[in-house]
């Protein structure tokens, strides 16, 4: 979406939260930043994209865009008072703009599908499902992660149901113009869903960690419990995985795997934008992959200099770098990257923390 339209469904929200939740409308403007279009593409251009391919008019589109900015904002927040990430005194306020904007989301649906339509069935179906996937994602163990690869797999599947919310947009184009498309462009979203959670989780690992949070990744890596108390034990299991290399270069397997059937199956949709989008997250991951690669390789080399009495010990490399992942992605030429870029490991728009980074325990020895 042009940077002008992003502007423009910018202040649509800021104007839908002063109607809706006036007293809530600086917690609504700080969460949106955190939202932004750079880092959750999908959400902020699904519908244009669809719309664009299956006949829908644009100002159509654009609404159901920010349907889906409201929903994010409304699930962001849900997240954040999950994660008890929100300050005591704003949990009222963050329950209550999330309820405004949820509520704000679907009316936009209204004036398209009566009340007793398909569509409002399977938008409960799917928030259910989301909301189901929220309490079962946190038990998923290094057993039910490797076996991510496969669909049908009980991670795999968690992480679909995760991904249910972004749906409603999607099915909502399918329903206006093309019904018929609907089932293999579910099937593509849950694969480039379950990429893109994979890989967000591997770009916050240290950012988890630090906030004692949940993570996909280490969870993959590590069966202790994801606490305060197991935090080093966790950043030990964390790198002892880097210096095998075998859990990581799974689970980045993994999440390329999901990212390429995603790709076929836009082969016979042929979904402008979703194509480049695709493309795009097909690098992040091997970049994310062999950012942290050379990370903990590097930090390995300091650690053993230390051990051999100064004497410099160079990582293994490969033709490609530290480290490669055995499928490199395909490139995409035509790709222009937003101006806001999405974080990438070592990177300055990460949250400041008195605490030691993802590697210096390594070379601390400790």
């Amino acid at each position: 979406m042009h940077a002008l339209d992003l502007e423009s469904v910018r202040n649509d929200f800021l104007k839908t939260v002063t109607r809706r939740a006036p007293a809530h409308l600086e917690l609504a403007r700080r969460t949106l930043t955190r939202v932004s279009p750079a880092r959750w593409q999908m959400e902020w251009n699904l519908p244009r994209w669809l719309g664009e391919t299956f006949g829908l008019a644009q100002a159509i589109a654009r609404e159901f865009v920010l349907s889906n900015v409201l929903g994010l904002v409304a699930i962001r927040l849900q997240d954040d008072l999950a994660d008890g990430d929100v300050a005591i005194e704003e949990i009222d306020s963050a329950n209550e703009l999330a309820r405004a904007l949820y509520t704000a989301a679907l009316e936009i649906y209204r004036p398209y599908f009566p009340r007793q339509a398909m569509f409002w069935t399977r938008v409960e179906n799917y928030m259910r499902e989301w909301r189901d996937a929220t309490t079962m994602v946190n038990a998923l163990n290094v057993s039910d992660l490797n076996e991510l690869n496969a669909f049908e797999s009980k991670a795999a599947q968690c992480l679909v149901q995760l991904g249910a919310p972004r749906k409603i947009s999607a099915f909502a184009v399918c329903e206006l113009t093309q019904p018929e498309k609907y089932p293999a462009l579910n099937q593509l979203l849950d694969h480039a869903f379950i990429a893109a959670v994979l890989h967000d989780h591997a770009v916050d690992l240290d950012k988890d960690l630090r906030a004692r949070r949940w993570n996909l990744f280490v969870a993959a890596v590590s069966s202790l419990p994801q606490s305060r108390a197991r935090e080093q034990a966790n950043r030990k299991r964390v790198a002892q995985a880097w210096l095998t290399r075998a859990s990581p270069r799974e689970y980045f397997q993994a999440t390329l795997k999901h990212v390429e059937c995603a790709q076929q199956l836009n082969r016979s949709l042929q979904i402008g934008g979703l194509d480049v989008y695709l493309d795009q997250l097909c690098l992040e991951v091997q970049r994310t992959h062999d950012t942290l690669s050379e990370q903990f390789a590097n930090a390995f080399a300091r650690m053993a200099e230390k051990l051999f009495n100064g004497q410099a010990l160079s990582p293994r490399t490969t033709k490609g770098g530290t480290t490669s992942l055995a499928s490199p992605p395909r490139s995409n030429q035509h790709f222009s990257r937003d101006k806001e870029e999405p974080w990438q490991p070592n990177s300055k728009n990460k949250r400041s923390h008195p605490k030691r980074s993802l590697t210096s325990h390594i070379e601390s020895g400790s």
